[in-house]
This record gives C-alpha cells, sequence and structure tokens, in this order.
C-alpha cells in the first residue's frame, strides 16, 4: 500500500477566518450536500478557493465556455424543463421564446393574421 496524505479539515466557519500556506490544500467538512469539499489557499486570503467536483451545481457568472457538449435537458432554477436537446438542436417547449415581455410565438400568431387580413387570403 502507498503513502497516505493527511490535510487539515474544518467547517465552512473555521475556514473563513483560515489563511492557509500558498498552496496549501485544506478539506471542507460540511459543504452542503457533499460529505467534504476541497480548497486551495493562496497565503494571502483567508478561507481560499473552492475546488469544484463533477457532481457540484455550480453558477457560472462572467465564463466563456468553448467547445462545449450538450446533452439533456435545459431547466430553470425551480427545475421546470425548458428545453431538450436533440439531434444537435435545442427544442423549446411552446411560450417560452419571449421578446421583452411578448412571447415570441404569439407575436408570430398575430403578425401572421394580420397579413392574412391584409392580402385576403
Amino acid at each position: 500500500m502507498g503513502v497516505a496524505i493527511k490535510f487539515r479539515k474544518g467547517t465552512a466557519t473555521e475556514h473563513a477566518s483560515f489563511e492557509g500556506q500558498a498552496a496549501e490544500v485544506t478539506v471542507q467538512t460540511n459543504t452542503t450536500g457533499l460529505p467534504w469539499s476541497l480548497r486551495v489557499h493562496d497565503g494571502e486570503n483567508a478561507s481560499g478557493y473552492w475546488v469544484p467536483t463533477v457532481d457540484d451545481v455550480a453558477t457560472l457568472t462572467n465564463k466563456t465556455l468553448t467547445n462545449v457538449v450538450l446533452s439533456g435537458t435545459v431547466k430553470d432554477a425551480s427545475g421546470n424543463v425548458l428545453g431538450t436537446i436533440s439531434g444537435g438542436k435545442l427544442i423549446l417547449g411552446a411560450g417560452l421564446i419571449m421578446v421583452g415581455e411578448e412571447d415570441l410565438e404569439l407575436m408570430v400568431s398575430r403578425l401572421s393574421r394580420k397579413n392574412q387580413m391584409i392580402l385576403g387570403d
């Protein structure tokens, strides 16, 4: 069997005031929904930087994604399905494309009726 390595650990509250050494890795023990998470420290700021795992749910803000492969469903924050990804296309449900406060499907329907009245079809 190989060599065992043990990291320091603590709760989120303890990590909030802990300024680890540069490149030090610690374990946060009371992570929501997970038994633990890793944090990497820079030796300057308290709490360190959270290292997300494949099972984590993270909010991406101001991130650029390249060569992204999506599959499955697209949901809102409440879990409502907005669309599905199938055959290289994003298929949205009826009434889900909005232009300002207007439903795009409803706008197209109104335009079609107006064109029918104007053209007499």
